[in-house]
């Protein structure tokens, strides 16, 4: 019984020793791989960041550029309305003046012929 022991326990430990060779392999590739996805992440953050720092600055400038163009519209816009405010004032004025005139006329007008008629 002791050499079958024995002999159980030289087995189990060849395989042991085997399976941890193996895993240590597996993990030595697994974190070479790592490093060099660590590597190009940071060679695609370097990338990302000197190509969008020029975007981002021209996207600035046009938005500055937008607003002013905006502001200026907004102020020839509100300009606009007080002109036409004031001109629509006045035709309005003048609309109200002509229809107090035309209205005497035709009063005018249908009186004389209603003494014509009698």
């Amino acid at each position: 019984m002791s050499t079958t022991l024995e002999i159980y326990l030289s087995i189990f430990l060849s395989v042991s020793i085997v399976l941890f060779i193996i895993i240590s392999v597996f993990i030595i590739k697994l974190v070479v791989e790592l490093s060099k996805l660590a590597n190009n992440l940071n060679d695609v953050t370097t990338i990302l960041k000197s190509d969008l720092e020029p975007t981002v600055k021209e996207l600035q400038v046009t938005l500055r550029s937008i607003n002013s163009i905006v502001q200026e519209a907004n102020k020839k816009v509100s300009d606009f309305g007080g002109i036409a405010s004031k001109l629509l004032g006045a035709g309005v004025v003048a609309v109200n003046s002509i229809k107090g005139v035309t209205g005497s006329f035709w009063k005018g007008v249908s009186t004389g012929l209603n003494l014509f008629k009698k």
